[in-house]
């Protein structure tokens, strides 16, 4: 936003059905989320792509994009998968990062 923070959530889409989104996080630019959101699949299922994204909350208009990760559905139920760590590198190519965030990932003080 234009003081420099970010108000951040994740949002995870799969199987083409409305995403769920986490707590918006405000002011900051290290968000933690300890939440749980469960997907209803139902198997087998068409889709094999989950996607998680971060963005940036904006009351006017639409929320900025921050970075995006994709995972296979059927890796995440084959292996013992949990809690854990990703790190997220940027937006997907082609889309331009808004404000100040170019800088700060060049700074290394954004993943």
């Amino acid at each position: 936003d234009m003081m420099g923070k970010c108000d951040g959530f994740v949002q995870v889409c799969f199987g083409g059905k409305a995403p769920m989104k986490t707590q918006v996080k405000r002011n900051t630019l290290t968000p933690i989320w300890n939440e749980e959101l469960r997907l209803p699949v139902f198997t087998p299922t068409m889709s094999d792509r989950i996607e998680f994204s971060v963005r940036d909350w904006d009351r006017a208009g639409s929320d900025d994009l921050i970075s995006t990760v994709f995972f296979r559905w059927s890796s995440v139920v084959m292996d013992d998968w949990g809690p854990g760590w990703v790190t997220l590198y940027g937006p997907p190519p082609g889309v331009e990062l808004l404000g100040n965030a170019k800088s700060l990932m060049a700074q290394g003080k954004m993943e």
